[in-house]
């Protein structure tokens, strides 16, 4: 070794678990910190995560609130325009209900004199 004898198989074996001990106990610090920083990375970004979660919750809800707005307006023209139409077609078939009953009552007088007409006894 250092005083200049040839170094034995023990002391070379000794040196070499001492190497691989203080190897092991890096390597375990090492891990040991990357596992911190790791867990501190993952903090971070479930944070994060949360935040945009929270932040597309509000723009789906304010989108809904869009839709559903919009949808209440195109349910009103429609129920708008259909009251239009049917208010025209309700007066045109009452127009018609009134002519067909005057019709009906010209066809009953006019089938009462048919009738008194056939019942006549010849003279």
């Amino acid at each position: 070794m250092d005083n200049g004898h040839p170094v034995t198989r023990a002391e070379l074996h000794a040196e070499l678990n001492a190497t691989r001990t203080d190897l092991h106990a890096e390597l375990n610090a090492v891990k040991d910190e990357l596992r911190v920083e790791l867990n501190a990375v993952k903090d971070e970004l479930r944070v994060e995560l949360n935040a945009v979660k929270d932040e597309l919750r509000v723009e789906l809800n304010a989108f809904k609130d869009e839709l559903t707005a919009g949808m209440r307006q195109i349910e009103t023209n429609l129920l708008t325009a259909f009251h239009s139409y049917a208010r025209g077609v309700s007066s045109h078939l009452h127009t018609l209900d009134a002519g067909q009953q005057d019709l009906n009552t010209r066809m009953m007088a006019l089938e009462d004199r048919v009738l008194v007409l056939e019942t006549r006894r010849p003279s």
